[in-house]
């Protein structure tokens, strides 16, 4: 009885470690896909006065390189921006978020509404172009760059202003104009006071995009009120990269007609039923998943 006992108890432990083994080598290389790089902390010199801070996650180099943007005075820690960023590193994409220097050395922080603001839409520019030199260096590729927000109507006035920039892709996430998006203050009078003051350096107060009361210069101020829906929509026209734009169904700070006529100008247009602006909840995986669609398809 004991014998017996013991060749059961012994056919069990086989077939325990059998399975142990066999689901170790099913595991490992499920293990090996995931990207277990760490992310780093980047300090670009912008100016010899203000640098900038970015994060970057290495991954594999058989993967196309990205670079997403966050929106209007925000950071690259703003949780839609990061958490496209981390998930698409956990899949083995080397992904760089910087933060806009706004004229601010080493800025931490979201800018304030309240505060005063010396940056303008063309220093903005030259803040990504340095970034995506960086990047490009760093990898040796061409780019897909994604923006969100007013990120991506920045990044579509990059392209522009810098036609032969080394970006084989867009991809652009809730992009709004700076003029008369359904959740923007200015009104026609704030570019009549730009127009109209004297000293194009004196800070003055506008009101622009979400910003009740904006104090700064009326050159910055008409350097972001000029993304509007015609100029953003010449520079889409004109540009030959890849282009695809991806909405929420439920986005009320967009003009959402305004961004389905966009598909004239030869941009993909994606609608993800439910989700809002910032395509939080459940609507990130769906985000994620479009998002790896596009960046699998043009491989």
């Amino acid at each position: 009885m004991l014998s017996v006992l013991f060749k059961k108890n012994g056919i069990v432990k086989t077939v325990y470690s059998l399975i142990c083994l066999t689901s170790l080598f099913l595991c490992l290389p499920v293990l090996a896909q995931k990207n277990t790089h760490e992310s780093q902390i980047i300090t670009l010199q912008i100016t010899d006065k203000i640098a900038a801070y970015g994060e970057f996650y290495p991954g594999d180099n058989n993967k196309p390189v990205v670079m997403i943007l966050h929106g209007f005075m925000l950071t690259h820690n703003f949780q839609t921006v990061k958490q496209l960023a981390e998930s698409l590193h956990e899949s083995g994409y080397t992904v760089l978020t910087p933060t806009l220097s706004l004229g601010i050395n080493k800025r931490k922080t979201s800018l304030s509404c309240e505060a005063i603001h010396t940056h303008s839409l063309l220093g903005d520019l030259k803040d990504i172009n340095q970034w995506v030199k960086w990047l490009t260096v760093k990898t040796g590729k061409k780019l897909t760059i994604i923006g969100h927000s007013a990120g991506s109507s920045q990044l579509i006035a990059y392209i522009h202003h810098y036609p032969s920039a080394p970006v084989k892709q867009m991809i652009f996430l809730s992009m709004p104009n700076f003029r008369d998006t359904p959740n923007s203050y200015a009104t026609r009078k704030d570019i009549e006071l730009a127009q109209k003051t004297p000293d194009k350096n004196d800070l003055k107060k506008f009101s622009l995009s979400y910003c009740k009361e904006y104090v700064t210069t009326a050159n910055n101020f008409i350097s972001y009120y000029n993304l509007s829906k015609d100029n953003l929509y010449q520079y889409l026209k004109q540009t030959p990269i890849k282009k695809t734009l991806i909405l929420g169904s439920e986005d009320t700070r967009v003009d959402k007609n305004w961004n389905k006529s966009l598909a004239s100008t030869n941009t993909t247009i994606i609608i993800i039923k439910g989700a809002n602006h910032f395509f939080d909840a459940e609507y990130e995986f769906d985000l994620l998943d479009t998002v790896e669609s596009i960046l699998t398809e043009h491989q």
